[in-house]
């Protein structure tokens, strides 16, 4: 009988067993995976403590479990990408695995179990430096045995509605200057935060007069006293010393006729220039242009259309401005009939003064 009586007593003790450990199914885990908290923080790009010789950074990954989960399937794994290589992780939960290439697995250690309403953080050391947000890897998914693998919502690229660019909304900002901008103490790089760009590109412009909208910048302008020059009646195009036809794109861009009664243009050779320099200057009703060459003609046209125009158009790569053709404003002169000089000569502004500015070449070896 003492027998029998501990028979059942197992029996129902095994059943009970059975009961608290279901199987999983594949709802339990896209509900998981669907609500599934994840975030990845780059947290030091200098670290001091870096495991075995060679740069190191660290980040972490931050899972949330929502309170109202459901069932939280068991064997689940967590796969995510990662640049680079994984020294080791740092976590009392999870055991990681490199699966390959840059794919690895977090799979939880012997004896624990995710819980409702809790978080936990997983500590990444890997080698290099993280100075991107954009290194990270989206799409890391869930997956449990038996059942079709997930991606985690929160780590799906979202594309910007405004910019149409592809953002990241599970990375956390980077605005730890002092951690994470350099990697060494010697390096000097800052960031550009929007903030130092504006005083930058303001400084830029504080040496020429508000009005002088030529770019690249010119390396000198002065306003010397007289009238300016009206182009709405066209020019009266003279060249002297290079191929007038070279510069017929250059003349086109001005976007005004050429006429018997229109403004004098005078552009001439100047050889004392250096290649691609030249000399720009409107004043008392006409327009004059010193030029090295061909190229430095078709810039200083280029540039008399911008100022013209009178709107700021983007610049060209800044490293070789002698050498980059302008952008030309597609409003032409309609607004501007008092040509101001521009970035390399003189010219007049819309009040009538003169204007004048001069453009360098380009420096060599850029």
């Amino acid at each position: 009988m003492r027998h029998m009586l501990m028979g059942l007593v197992l029996g129902v003790a095994a059943g009970a067993s059975a009961e608290t450990t279901p199987q999983p199914i594949q709802s339990d885990l896209d509900r998981f995976a669907a609500t599934l908290g994840y975030r990845f923080t780059i947290l030091d790009n200098r670290p001091t403590d870096c495991p075995g010789p060679g740069a190191c950074f660290r980040s972490e990954i931050e899972l949330v479990v929502p309170a109202e989960t459901g069932t939280i399937p068991a064997g689940l794994t967590l796969q995510y990408g990662f640049v680079g290589r994984v020294l080791h992780i740092e976590s009392d939960m999870f055991d990681d695995a490199l699966v390959n290439g840059d794919l690895h697995r977090l799979s939880l250690k012997p004896g624990r179990r995710l819980q409702p309403g809790q978080r936990y953080r997983i500590g990444i050391v890997g080698t290099g430096h993280f100075f991107s947000r954009y290194y990270v890897m989206p799409n890391a998914s869930l997956a449990a045995p038996g059942l079709t693998p997930r991606i985690i919502a929160a780590t799906r690229p979202v594309r910007s509605a405004e910019t149409g660019l592809e953002t990241l909304p599970f990375v956390a900002p980077m605005t730890d200057e002092a951690r994470l901008a350099t990697s060494v103490s010697g390096d000097r790089t800052t960031w550009l935060t929007p903030q130092r760009a504006f005083e930058r590109y303001a400084a830029r412009g504080a040496a020429l007069p508000a009005d002088v909208v030529i770019l690249p910048r010119p390396v000198r302008v002065t306003r010397p006293n007289g009238t300016g020059a009206d182009l709405s009646r066209g020019i009266r195009l003279s060249v002297s010393g290079i191929d007038a036809r070279s510069l017929d794109a250059a003349v086109a861009a001005l976007g005004v006729p050429r006429s018997t009664n229109g403004a004098s243009v005078v552009i001439a050779r100047a050889p004392e220039l250096s290649p691609e320099a030249y000399r720009l200057s409107i004043a008392d009703g006409r327009v004059r242009i010193a030029a090295a060459d061909a190229a430095g003609a078709n810039h200083a046209l280029r540039s008399l259309a911008q100022q013209a125009a009178g709107e700021i158009v983007p610049p060209p790569p800044a490293r070789d401005p002698g050498r980059a053709a302008l952008c030309v404003s597609r409003a032409a002169h309609r607004r501007c009939p008092q040509l101001p000089q521009q970035g390399q000569a003189p010219l007049a502004d819309r009040t009538g003064r003169d204007l004048q500015a001069q453009q360098a070449p380009p420096a060599s070896g850029r």
